[in-house]
């Protein structure tokens, strides 16, 4: 197969492919992690909370007091190939409950990445 037809069937399955993201992309949710030194943006599957709002955020507290801790991803605002903003998920953390002193939801304007995998 010649590489230009390549590259379009591979632009197509990519564009196929799109949607899909989009819509898991739409089921994170997230909760900005405050401590003494400093806060992160970290992103969780609707799924694995089972809540929303106020009520994810006391599910998220209670499962890092239960634990003790909570690996999540971070999130940071990065642009996209076209220059738009979206919420990228940049490495994977771990959270301790001793150093927390408030969990609180954010809300987005532009897209958020699902994590990988």
């Amino acid at each position: 197969m010649p590489l230009p037809r390549r590259l379009f069937l591979a632009s197509t399955m990519a564009a196929i492919a799109l949607p899909a993201a989009a819509q898991t992309a739409s089921e994170i949710a997230l909760f900005k992690i405050v401590s003494a030194k400093d806060e992160i943006v970290i992103g969780l599957s609707r799924a694995d909370l089972g809540a929303t709002g106020a009520q994810a955020v006391d599910q998220i507290a209670a499962r890092i007091a239960q634990a003790g801790r909570l690996a999540v991803w971070q999130y940071a605002p990065r642009r996209d190939a076209q220059g738009n903003s979206r919420m990228t998920p940049t490495q994977r953390v771990v959270i301790f409950a001793s150093g927390i002193v408030r969990i609180e939801p954010v809300t987005v304007d532009g897209p958020i990445q699902p994590p990988p995998g």
